[in-house]
């Protein structure tokens, strides 16, 4: 079966990490899976992609989408796909409407109940608005017209149908799944701090996203220099990168927490990271569903976040992890220092959140809906190898 991706780039993010985790662990002798672009770079993860066997194409989607209309037609039809896997948010109407026009299903995945714009020309004040009513529409007809539509939370189904409860009826929740990592030892927890340059008996509070508006890293500071008045031998390690990074790293000086602040830059796998932290602090503002938290309880840590949307779904309050209104920053701060302070409250709710995990949100059940997903999404058979 072959399946080509749509996305915007392979820029490290949620959405590029789910793709490459299904180039990587679906079997390679039922699927073939390849990746479109629609930004104006393919992204840095491209190579990973290229590397685990995937062919990666660029073809960058303007205001008028007639030239990657053109490029995408052609691509589909030569490339034999049998299903387009559409993950473009605002912009998921119109690849619907062209893949059918040549006969290749589709299924469309939405990861978010927040589409902010990428492209300089989409935040221009006049064409934002216009885009803002595009995306009503576009995400309405994705919804109405794919084969499948799938969501990552139940609050992402609730955002994109806006409370219609025919829409809805169109859309499955398939969650994402995480891997669960091995817990080291005290050997090696030692030996990771000391590479991170983090004093072994600190306190670390690790945040993890690209450093982006909605992932709220002035909160995430807050937070922390609140917590530091404390407990001064907590740290706090930040794991991304992106546009914000030198407000922030500037912001940090700002505040004198250079000597507690860590920058790690991009990590292809930060699970190997979390398991040497104490406790994962996630403020964000909106989220599909929160799956760096996900893999923050899947590495045994308790989770500290925004009670929005999404997040409320990855995380069980008050046994996998503790959630607090946005903004409240005295009261994630109270509850990071109540877990510092007692490492057996902090255990266990770890390894609550890792068992669940285990249970409800393994990567290998993630796979298995996936190839059900598109086997159902033909019409065959599983396993079975002839056309649909």
């Amino acid at each position: 079966m072959r399946i080509l991706h749509l996305i915007t780039s392979l820029e490290p993010g949620g959405i590029e990490r789910f793709v490459l985790t299904l180039i990587r662990n679906m079997p390679s002798d039922q699927f073939s899976i390849d990746v479109c672009c629609k930004g104006h770079e393919r992204g840095q993860w491209a190579s990973i992609a290229e590397a685990l066997g995937a062919h990666v194409f660029l073809y960058p989607l303007s205001v008028l989408h007639i030239g990657f209309a053109r490029n995408l037609k052609r691509l589909l039809v030569k490339g034999e796909y049998q299903i387009l896997h559409n993950h473009l948010g605002v912009y998921s109407g119109f690849p619907v409407w062209l893949s059918h026009r040549v006969g290749v299903a589709v299924v469309t995945t939405f990861h978010s109940t927040d589409f902010p714009p990428h492209a300089p020309w989409a935040r221009m004040i006049g064409l934002r608005s216009l885009r803002n009513i595009y995306g009503q529409l576009s995400i309405r007809y994705a919804v109405r017209e794919s084969d499948m539509t799938v969501c990552v939370s139940k609050s992402v189904v609730n955002s994109i149908t806006r409370t219609d409860v025919a829409l809805a009826s169109k859309c499955r929740v398939l969650y994402h799944g995480v891997s669960n990592p091995d817990l080291p030892d005290k050997e090696a927890r030692t030996a990771a701090r000391k590479i991170l340059g983090v004093p072994e008996d600190s306190q670390v509070i690790v945040h993890v996203g690209r450093f982006a508006p909605q992932k709220d890293h002035m909160g995430v500071l807050d937070v922390f220099e609140a917590v530091s008045k404390t407990c001064p031998k907590s740290r706090l390690l930040l794991i991304g990168d992106g546009e914000l990074r030198p407000m922030i790293e500037r912001e940090v000086v700002k505040r004198h927490l250079g000597d507690k602040v860590v920058f790690t830059g991009y990590l292809d796998q930060p699970s190997s990271i979390l398991p040497v932290c104490d406790v994962f602090l996630f403020p964000s503002l909106s989220e599909g569903f929160g799956i760096a938290a996900l893999e923050a309880n899947a590495a045994g840590l308790p989770v500290v976040g925004s009670r929005i949307p999404g997040l409320t779904e990855a995380i069980e309050d008050g046994t996998t992890g503790f959630l607090h209104e946005i903004g409240d920053i005295e009261g994630m701060a109270r509850s990071i220092v109540k877990l510092l302070g007692n490492p057996e409250l902090a255990r266990r709710v770890g390894q609550a959140g890792r068992r669940r995990v285990q249970r409800y949100f393994s990567e290998e059940t993630m796979i298995e809906h996936q190839k059900q997903l598109y086997y159902e999404c033909l019409g065959i058979a599983p396993g079975a190898t002839g056309e649909a």
